[in-house]
């Protein structure tokens, strides 16, 4: 039975995986990045694919479609102009606040835009890489984050990219601040949710916390 082609390609599988599981941190993280990195031209045929479609898709949009979309940037355009005055003047407040009562100025973040150029496509580990590295002033430990909240940490960082544990890996455990109580605490992936690792727990809070 276990001369099939099918159930010996499974047994390699399985052992190969078990092998992975067995690799010291370090292996394991520098075999991730060599795997991932084979994946990068099924990537970028995929994205040259999506750039085709979105030119033919662009050549074919009514003249009245682009004016309605022009006229609805221009609204968003000033909306956050608005919002930007808006937001000017809270920053003037708080910073007279914090003069008045003497506490010290937060630091500004120093952030870089990068771009995301693989990911694990066995979804085995929660990881992707971006095309940043050491030479851009990155190491490891440093937050990724987007428009949406905190993505995850540098994990191992080279010459021009950089790997990065997403949020919902166990290797990558965050401290939070609850906004509504201001309680502490840390988010970990649920062994449960093995299928939605977005899903996360909250926990190490104080005892004395409403949450």
């Amino acid at each position: 039975m276990f001369k099939r082609p099918r159930f010996i390609v499974l047994a390699i599988l399985v052992l190969l995986a078990l092998g992975l599981l067995c690799l010291p941190g370090r292996v394991a993280d520098r075999l991730k990045v060599t795997i991932g990195s084979l994946f990068l031209p099924l990537f970028g045929l995929t994205s040259s694919a999506q750039i085709m479609v979105d030119k033919a898709t662009t050549a074919v949009v009514p003249r009245q479609a682009l004016v309605n979309q022009i006229e609805q940037l221009q609204r968003e355009n000033q909306s956050l102009r608005f919002r930007a005055l808006q937001a000017e003047e809270i920053f003037k407040e708080n910073e007279r606040l914090r003069q008045h009562f003497g506490l010290d100025r937060q630091s500004v973040w120093k952030s870089k835009l990068a771009r995301v150029v693989g990911r694990d496509p066995a979804n085995w580990w929660r990881t992707m890489t971006i095309d940043r590295g050491s030479r851009d002033g990155l190491r490891p430990n440093l937050p990724i984050i987007a428009q949406e909240g905190l993505v995850g940490r540098i994990a191992m960082v080279g010459l021009t990219q950089s790997q990065v544990v997403m949020v919902g890996d166990p290797n990558c455990l965050v401290s939070v601040l609850v906004q509504e109580t201001r309680d502490n605490g840390m988010i970990e992936p649920v062994a449960s949710a093995v299928a939605d690792p977005s899903v996360v727990a909250l926990t190490h809070l104080s005892r004395s916390s409403a949450l």
